[in-house]
């Protein structure tokens, strides 16, 4: 015949060994979101910069869209005036 009381004990150590065991797998996977929230923030980063720097070649595009379209009418006007 089995102690209950060694049965307890039994129990109480498997569960306390299993307790110990799943906290070490929280406090792991605990770290991994660190570190992929940690590179997620340096992928933000990166992309948020490629979007000013895009946002910068949008204007400086549209001014040169102006320019020629100055540049052309300037050209055209010319060689109508020096072309009679």
């Amino acid at each position: 015949m089995t102690d209950p009381h060694n049965e307890r004990r039994a129990f109480e150590a498997d569960t306390h060994e299993r307790i110990l065991e799943i906290e070490s797998q929280l406090d792991r996977g605990h770290e991994r979101m660190e570190r992929i929230e940690k590179k997620l923030d340096e992928v933000y980063e990166i992309v948020a910069a490629a979007k000013g720097f895009f946002k910068v070649l949008g204007v400086i595009g549209t001014a040169v869209k102006w320019m020629m379209l100055v540049g052309a009418a300037c050209a055209a006007a010319w060689a109508a005036i020096t072309h009679r």
